[in-house]
């Protein structure tokens, strides 16, 4: 089993009476973690009705990218919009009501278990991340930490220039 180093849990924003394209804010968010060399995948999606036109949702994108053989960055976050009506603006149809983000960032070592098979290797791997590679974890605890900072500030940037 890789070994976890969380680097950031619980970052969160809300904000309340927000006004959204929701299929544009896919978009821009797959392409801003595309081009940071995330792969995506959608975890989780709930959708509930609440009346005649009120809706909450939820979604969770797990996000991960291998930063060398060793180590893999995972750069979660869990958006949830609550409370949201369709209305029209420009004749434009979006969605309008509060939202809340959760980012969670990590760092798995020997994600893909070729040291955790070896009783040897496995003894070992203790000393090899306390002496050896110590001072990569500190750069790239450094960079994932930047990452979800980013991915905040995306979702912050895509709120402020819309509508």
């Amino acid at each position: 089993m890789p070994e976890i180093d969380y680097i950031i849990r619980g970052l969160k924003f809300s904000k309340k009476g927000i006004v959204i394209d929701l299929d544009e804010f896919y978009k821009v968010m797959k392409k801003f973690l595309k081009d940071k060399r995330y792969t995506t995948i959608e975890k989780d999606y709930e959708e509930k009705s609440e009346g005649e036109s009120l809706q909450s949702f939820k979604f969770k994108w797990e996000n991960h990218k291998d930063a060398d053989d060793y180590h893999r960055f995972n750069l979660d976050f869990t958006l949830k919009f609550k409370n949201f009506k369709e209305v029209e603006i420009k004749k434009k149809e979006y969605l309008q009501g509060d939202l809340d983000v959760e980012i969670e960032a990590n760092i798995a070592s020997d994600y893909e278990e070729l040291i955790e098979k070896k009783h040897l290797l496995k003894f070992l791997r203790g000393a090899y991340d306390k002496f050896i590679i110590s001072s990569k974890r500190e750069k790239y605890s450094k960079e994932l930490l930047e990452e979800a900072y980013e991915v905040l500030g995306e979702v912050k940037k895509y709120l402020k220039t819309k509508v």
